[in-house]
């Protein structure tokens, strides 16, 4: 239990990941949980929130994710502790690692409504949660609150940013909507944001220039059209005689 206790002080989600890995497939998880309650119940003795937490994040990843969620809410009551930062990070990971997106968000409101901030897990598992939505300026705003918590972005985040950043480029290319100058800013903005991090991709930049070239192209295109029609002659008055 003291090395599980260990794993959770200041590890990232890859780290934790892998001790949750090894206590899921076997209900250690589990099995750890109605230990820390019966040892709450005979003794009284609360165990850390952070082991609490390591707990939550291998029910969660481990397709529990309704048992992650009663032990959170249960924290109180069932062990004497309250729920921190880290616990609502934990369900948040394990909301994306079962696919529902909308989950993430619910908790982040939850989270306020308590009165926590969120850790730069929290904000790691909105980004992702934006950019399965598509969500290219929402992401950006959970990485630079990431970055205001003193953690920088991993390259796994900053890659989906950039494969998501990617096909939104090639799908306005292959659909034609170049003249689109709203999502072209957003792509631009977009793509610097994520160069100023440090993130490099050959075949998503080249896919961005492209997008941008059809867009001014196609503003190129209806300046031109617009200039056309003021320039042509108007007849007006009497035909001649």
């Amino acid at each position: 239990m003291y090395a599980w206790q260990r794993a959770a002080e200041g590890r990232s989600w890859e780290a934790l990941g892998r001790v949750a890995e090894a206590l899921s497939p076997s209900h250690v998880a589990t099995r750890a949980v109605e230990h820390l309650v019966n040892r709450r119940r005979a003794t009284g003795e609360s165990p850390p929130v952070s082991l609490v937490n390591l707990l939550t994040l291998a029910l969660a990843t481990g397709w529990d994710l309704e048992g992650a969620t009663r032990l959170v809410e249960d924290m109180p009551e069932s062990l004497g502790i309250q729920p921190d930062p880290g616990s609502y990070s934990a369900l948040a990971h394990g909301c994306l690692v079962n696919g529902n997106v909308d989950a993430v968000f619910g908790l982040a409101k939850l989270q306020h409504a308590a009165g926590l901030l969120l850790d730069s897990r929290s904000h790691a598992s909105l980004a992702r949660a934006c950019l399965l939505r598509g969500d290219l300026e929402g992401a950006q705003a959970s990485v630079r609150d990431m970055c205001a918590c003193g953690s920088e972005p991993d390259h796994a985040l900053l890659s989906a940013f950039g494969a998501v950043l990617r096909e939104d480029a090639r799908r306005a290319l292959d659909e034609g909507r170049g003249t689109d100058k709203g999502a072209s800013r957003r792509r631009f903005t977009a793509g610097r944001f994520l160069r100023a991090l440090g993130y490099r991709n050959p075949t998503m930049d080249g896919t961005l220039r492209a997008a941008r070239h059809e867009t001014l192209r196609a503003i190129a295109r209806d300046a031109n059209e617009r200039q056309r029609g003021r320039a042509s002659p108007t007849t007006s008055g009497p035909a001649p005689g």
